[in-house]
């Protein structure tokens, strides 16, 4: 078997939003014999769930956390 291609696709958030819906629904139609798909997000989301059902797809979220950050200090 060939190596699979990596793609990594970013996105703000997993809201219910059209970029959201066409980026999960680009991701399930691609060939994952060829391509090798990652996700990355910054922040969860009602999508979250969808997104880790889909096959060989890896998830990961950012663990930047905007509440400990100070611009003040």
């Amino acid at each position: 078997m060939a190596r699979r291609l990596s793609i990594l696709y970013c996105i703000t958030k997993l809201e219910l939003g059209g970029a959201q819906l066409q980026l999960l629904q680009l991701i399930r139609a691609l060939d994952k014999e060829k391509f090798q798909p990652f996700l990355f997000t910054a922040k969860s989301g009602p999508l979250m769930e969808e997104a880790l059902c889909i096959g060989g797809l890896k998830v990961k979220k950012s663990l930047y956390d905007p509440g400990l950050y100070d611009p003040g200090s």
